[in-house]
């Protein structure tokens, strides 16, 4: 894997409202058997770690995250997946829909972007995008 700059803008539609994040930090990103990997560590405000990794593909991408956060959220474009999203010592089971994946990710860097839905309980909780760009350093 290479070293990689990574920026993470992630933007959650709640009701009416709109809020966003974003990230800037260095990790690393490779290609194998045609998957393209991103990984990072994050450091939310308690100064806790939480450590990423994104497999991405045409349609589908994984996101895992093990530390202060633990899940292993699979995102599939037009499927339902469910998922245990723990952190601070509360557990839940969400369910994700993928709405879109844009991959522009190449050898050398790129973008991407996903969509998806998150619901509880059949009930919609939020719509999510996380857009990531990877320059190599």
């Amino acid at each position: 894997m290479k070293n990689a700059l990574i920026t993470v803008k992630g933007i959650q539609y709640i009701n009416d409202e709109e809020d966003t994040i974003e990230l800037k930090t260095l990790g690393k990103f490779g290609i194998k058997n045609g998957k393209y990997y991103i990984k990072y560590t994050e450091t939310i405000e308690s100064g806790e770690t939480c450590d990423t990794l994104i497999k991405a593909e045409e349609n589908k991408a994984t996101l895992i995250k093990s530390g202060s956060t633990d899940c292993k959220m699979e995102i599939d474009v037009g499927k339902r997946n469910s998922c245990c999203y723990s952190s601070l010592g509360c557990a839940l089971i969400l369910d994700i829909y993928g709405l879109n994946i844009e991959n522009k990710l190449t050898e050398f860097g790129g973008t991407l972007s996903l969509y998806y839905e998150i619901s509880m309980n059949f009930a919609p909780i939020s719509q999510n995008r996380i857009e990531i760009t990877v320059k190599e350093v």
